[in-house]
């Protein structure tokens, strides 16, 4: 199947800094301004949204902390999901699910490399069709 992915990021009140989406045909980014941008791919945009140069590929996979099977999963929290996982060098810290079930979303996550740091905090999940 054709991956599709949507990711719209929010300023600390709420406000939408940039939608990024991503699919076989190229990737797009339209910022606050209503500037828009097109790549072949979401790998040269991401870091433009992010200010940090992650690796896409792997992003949907820590996103739903799911790493990969040659990824490092250093520590499980108590219901047995990712705590601290280390994939292609860089840390993923597992900072809050939405709920104590084993089954639940991941609500916080950090992700450093060296100086490099990203915070994300997820509101809300949406399975696109």
């Amino acid at each position: 199947a054709d991956a599709h992915a949507r990711l719209t990021l929010f300023s600390p009140l709420g406000q939408v800094v940039a939608l990024l989406e991503g699919g076989p045909a190229g990737a797009s980014l339209e910022a606050a301004d209503g500037s828009r941008r097109e790549a072949a791919d979401v790998d040269t945009l991401l870091p433009e949204v992010l200010g940090v140069d992650l690796p896409a590929a792997r992003l949907p996979r820590w996103i739903q902390a799911a790493p990969a099977a040659d990824a490092e999963v250093r520590d499980l929290d108590p219901a047995g999901r990712p705590q601290r996982v280390f994939d292609q060098g860089w840390r993923i810290d597992y900072a809050g699910y939405a709920d104590d079930t084993a089954a639940a979303t991941p609500r916080r996550l950090e992700i450093s490399r060296g100086d490099a740091r990203v915070r994300l905090i997820i509101d809300s999940w949406t399975a696109l069709p």
